[in-house]
């Protein structure tokens, strides 16, 4: 979505172009080097400051920039080493720690954290026994359309055929009932 809507826009283009910091910062942002997006984050902040506009805003949405590459750094891994992923923040260790428990509570990043081994592990779900729910799923939809089927074959085969009453009775019904 920051590739379509941001990095590949030709209109958005232009404006990053008047500002590089900006473009070097959604760049590193979009390619994962957390150090650098989160230093010249840094460095533009006194000046995003100074934006009558702009200054209520800048440590709502630096936090949230933090928390996104902090949940996009740990997704794809299983399990994560705390003190290599401080070092790709350039945090504290204690600090990291800290915001992760927090994202974890708030149900951001499914995991746990090991604080003697300082390991995230994550906790995804069991991959196998999803697949193996889907499959006897699709299989017991395929078994009821497929009797569905039959049934309605064998009924055609057979000229079972019911009607809806259209309300006008025919004379040769009539003169049968009689």
């Amino acid at each position: 979505e920051l590739k379509s809507k941001v990095i590949d826009n030709n209109q958005f283009k232009n404006f990053l172009e008047l500002v590089p910091d900006i473009r070097e910062l959604i760049n590193d942002f979009y390619t994962s080097r957390y150090t650098s997006c989160l230093n010249i984050l840094a460095k533009i902040k006194p000046d995003l400051l100074l934006d009558m506009h702009l200054a209520r805003h800048v440590e709502g949405l630096y936090e949230q920039i933090r928390c996104k590459a902090l949940i996009q750094y740990s997704s794809p891994f299983v399990s994560v080493n705390l003190k290599t992923m401080a070092e790709a923040f350039n945090t504290p260790l204690q600090s990291l720690e800290h915001e992760l428990a927090s994202l974890i509570t708030d149900n951001h990043i499914q995991a746990r954290i090991d604080s003697h081994n300082k390991i995230l592990y994550a906790r995804h779900a069991d991959q196998r026994s999803g697949t193996f729910d889907k499959s006897l799923t699709m299989g017991s939809d395929y078994v009821r359309s497929t009797k569905a089927v039959l049934l309605r074959m064998n009924l055609l085969r057979n000229n079972f055929i019911v009607r809806p009453n259209s309300g006008v009775v025919s004379s040769s019904k009539m003169e049968m009932s009689d």
